[in-house]
């Protein structure tokens, strides 16, 4: 809108001048010029100022929510794979049509019993791909500006070894590697508990004991080296992928660190502050890139977590086949924290409206619960993900990761952009200042002013 609006602005307004004289010429184009500014800088304002009224209406639903309802045993209670009742049978390999609500027979979204390797397909069409970009080079001295095509079209598991370790290089760090020991040892009581119950339940197709044993050793010195965070059930899986695919402890420990650290900012503390964060973030993002989604999101009354749970705490790994995983984590590795948002974004346009349409069909009249929804929506997309991951990556890095990370920054966490660092900032500022409301409300004092809406304006300018 603010290009369409700035074009025909600018159109009215710098016809060419009736002047022959140069001096005349340039005052007039210049002059029109300024208009034309000026009026982008109005728009943009107005722009900024709905952005805002948009975001504090999706921070008083965040404040209704309350992180703390959704914190304990945020897995305990939500259906494990198997058990889904929304009446949708995966397809067989050979059926060429995409799964929908026609199809009979119980729900099966779990993963056979199989070795790992068959769910990493590679072609020979891929390996030279790479070969040929390569070009006798180590994968890891490659520019990163000629791999983004290679990484779309898919990774080869022999080059995520080198790659995979250059993007969490950050965290891979002489202490990591020697003080897993010890920070093993400071993992508190609870933390242990909780990780010893969770291990059985971790991919059990596919980790024996050998490989449990190192991710009970990985998490425990994750709680350890994180303790402000202690260990968060989620993380388990997030562990499980990079050890799936033979990378040593220490490793597993760096990308772990680096997930948590930098991809999923504060998304597993105590109460999931991150996490809600982001998913308000998303909501307003929604609003704007994906409004039909908005529209129907809206109608359903359906908080925006409840989808993202998965997607955004453990990156899929918990539901989604093997070789989606790895394909996801190749994008997200590669361009951060912003990735993985605009993953999701790519998720409900590709999937939501399917799922709505799917549950009214099973409802017959009846009130449409948002849990109903969700159910499909995560079927639906745990069905199709493997056969429809060329799309998702594609959507991710074309068309959402640009508006959601913004210009790229060469400081911060790797990925980092100026629109969703600023818009972090915005969030948090906003709950802080909730926060210090309430408080004095508390306490019988009277409630600051707000800051003007211009300030807030030129600050994101």
């Amino acid at each position: 809108s603010l290009h369409s609006c700035s074009t025909s602005s600018s159109s009215s307004s710098m016809r060419p001048p009736r002047s022959t004289d140069a001096k005349a010429l340039l005052a007039e184009v210049h002059g029109a010029s300024d208009r034309a500014m000026g009026h982008i800088e109005e728009v943009a304002l107005r722009q900024m100022q709905n952005t805002k009224n948009i975001f504090k209406r999706a921070s008083r639903h965040f404040g209704q929510l309350g992180p703390r309802k959704l914190a304990p045993g945020i897995f305990d209670q939500a259906d494990l794979p198997g058990t889904s009742s929304s009446g949708i049978s995966p397809r067989p390999a050979e059926d060429p049509n995409r799964v929908s609500g026609d199809v009979d027979g119980p729900a099966q979204t779990h993963r056979e019993k199989e070795d790992l390797s068959i769910h990493l397909l590679e072609d020979e069409d891929m390996h030279q791909r790479w070969a040929d970009l390569l070009k006798g080079r180590a994968a890891s001295d490659v520019p990163e500006a000629e791999l983004h095509f290679l990484v779309e079209t898919g990774t080869p598991l022999r080059y995520r070894h080198h790659l995979w370790p250059r993007w969490w290089s950050s965290k891979s760090t002489p202490e990591l590697r020697e003080s897993m020991e010890v920070w093993q040892q400071r993992s508190r009581a609870t933390c242990t508990r909780q990780i010893e119950c969770d291990l059985a339940r971790t991919m059990p197709e596919y980790l024996g004991g050998e490989e449990q044993s190192s991710l009970r050793r990985i998490l425990r010195a994750c709680a350890g080296r994180h303790p402000e965070v202690g260990y968060c059930q989620g993380e388990s899986f997030l562990a499980a992928v990079p050890l799936l695919l033979g990378f040593g402890e220490e490793a597993v420990l760096a990308c772990l660190c680096y997930i948590l650290e930098d991809i999923c900012p504060g998304y597993h503390g105590p109460c999931l502050e991150g996490f809600f964060r982001d998913v308000n973030i998303l909501s307003v993002l929604v609003s704007y890139l994906l409004p039909e989604v908005h529209v129907l999101l809206d109608e359903l009354n359906m908080p925006l977590h409840i989808l993202a749970t998965d997607h955004l705490l453990t990156l899929s790994a918990r539901t989604w086949p093997f070789l989606a995983v790895a394909r996801l984590w190749d994008v997200v590795l590669m361009d951060g924290s912003p990735a993985l948002l605009a993953s999701f974004l790519a998720l409900l346009n590709m999937y939501f409206k399917e799922a709505v349409s799917l549950a009214r069909q099973e409802d017959r009249g009846n009130t449409l619960q948002p849990a109903d929804v969700a159910t499909h929506f995560r079927d639906i997309m745990c069905l199709n993900i493997a056969r429809d991951i060329d799309e998702l990556v594609q959507q991710t890095r074309r068309r959402f990761l640009p508006l959601v990370r913004g210009e790229p920054s060469k400081e911060g966490p790797r990925g980092s952009g100026n629109f969703l660092t600023w818009f972090r900032l915005q969030s948090e500022s906003e709950l802080e200042l909730s926060e210090q409301q309430q408080s004095q409300q508390e306490q019988g004092t009277p409630k600051p002013n707000s800051p003007p809406a211009a300030a807030a304006a030129a600050a994101a300018a």
